[in-house]
């Protein structure tokens, strides 16, 4: 099963890695390694979420619980945005990016 997952991750990083070289002499073989390892540990954050949401709902009350399940939403979503918003422009710098990491 993870051998199948990490193989899909690995073609999906395959397809577009031209995109994001950049002429620092990194090689297309370490770039994708890089990449996928970058989203395998992304994962597994958005994994650690769950458990602290678990975590959390089982320490409060129940009244509680729909707060709890809100503020994690909140946060990986707040992530996703700054990510979005400075974090790929970070990463990956260059013409490529566009406005803001898109490819407006």
């Amino acid at each position: 099963m993870l051998k199948k997952f990490l193989l899909a991750v690995s073609a999906g990083t395959l397809v577009l890695p031209g995109l994001a070289l950049a002429d620092d002499g990194v090689s297309a073989g370490l770039f994708a390694a890089n990449n996928v390892w970058m989203m395998l540990a992304a994962g597994l954050v958005f994994i650690m979420h769950l458990g602290f949401a678990m975590l959390e709902t089982g320490m409060t009350r129940a009244k509680n619980t729909v707060n709890i399940l809100f503020k994690n939403t909140f946060i990986v979503c707040a992530g996703i945005l700054t990510y979005y918003i400075c974090g790929f422009n970070l990463m990956y710098p260059g013409d490529f990016n566009g406005f803001l990491g898109s490819r407006i």
